[in-house]
């Protein structure tokens, strides 16, 4: 058996021991009874546990953790029986200072975290501004070069790793390869448009100069086709006026003759009979 419990300094081992700031460790009988209580030595042999349900339960244990209320503050308490008497070691504190350690370490954690947090957080940052946000950059630079020089198809983005950026640098370039081809091919299409433009040029220019011949000759033909016209137009007006003249003409010789027969007298002449 301890010898603090029996010897003479047993109460002041128990008034000795804290726990947090106002947390004690008090005893009990086997039954119940209260053989030390430090924040109330009138309660020793007076007080009776096993009249609650929280002692009740301290002595079925006899071992173990309880939280109860006592005396309006909320408690929590671990026991242990002593097996030679059977007696029970009660460690108790009040609740809100268990869980005020409980916060203080909670709270450590939280800045903990939080610094960790804030630290992996710069760390993804500057990895990714040196491994991700850099090389986009360079390869957006390489083709803005592209897009706002003289169009030279032949530059190539530079291809230093074989991750996803590698890879998009090294497509971009086989992009450009094929779009040279593709200007390549229509700058010889161009060309022989432009020759067979040329042929047809010189084939239009052509038939230009011989739609003005054409429209010439038919400018002669038209003059010719006036110029007989008004021949045509003249013989008939002269041919209309000697037709009046031959018609005045003969009007007078009638007139004459009928004057000049007048003149002269014929016999009758017998007629002769009907047979």
């Amino acid at each position: 058996m301890p010898w603090w419990i029996w010897g003479g300094g047993s109460k002041a081992q128990l008034d000795t021991i804290k726990v947090g700031e106002t947390g004690f460790v008090f005893m009990i009988t086997h039954k119940g009874a209260v053989l030390a209580y430090p924040p109330d030595t009138k309660k020793i042999m007076k007080l009776d546990l096993s009249t609650f349900e929280f002692g009740q339960k301290m002595l079925e244990m006899k071992n173990g953790t309880c939280n109860y209320e006592f005396e309006d503050a909320d408690l929590m308490s671990a026991f242990s029986q002593v097996p030679m008497t059977g007696w029970v070691v009660v460690a108790v504190a009040p609740e809100k200072e268990v869980f005020a350690e409980a916060e203080k370490i909670r709270t450590l954690l939280l800045i903990i975290g939080a610094i960790v947090t804030f630290v992996l957080c710069a760390g993804i940052v500057v990895l990714s501004n040196l491994f991700i946000t850099r090389p986009i950059k360079r390869v957006v630079e390489s083709i803005k070069d592209i897009a706002q020089g003289e169009g030279d198809l032949t530059r190539q983005l530079p291809v230093n790793s074989q991750d996803e950026l590698g890879e998009l640098s090294t497509w971009f370039n086989t992009f450009l390869g094929n779009l040279q081809q593709i200007v390549k091919d229509i700058a010889d299409n161009s060309g022989q448009v432009g020759n067979s433009s040329g042929q047809l040029l010189d084939s239009a220019q052509n038939l230009a100069k011989e739609a003005k011949a054409s429209s010439q000759r038919s400018d002669s033909a038209a003059k010719g086709s006036e110029s007989v016209n008004a021949n045509m137009n003249g013989i008939s007006q002269t041919m209309g006026t000697t037709m009046d003249n031959t018609t005045m003409v003969a009007a007078a010789t009638e007139g004459n003759v009928q004057n000049s027969v007048s003149r002269f007298r014929f016999p009758d002449l017998p007629q002769r009979q009907r047979k």
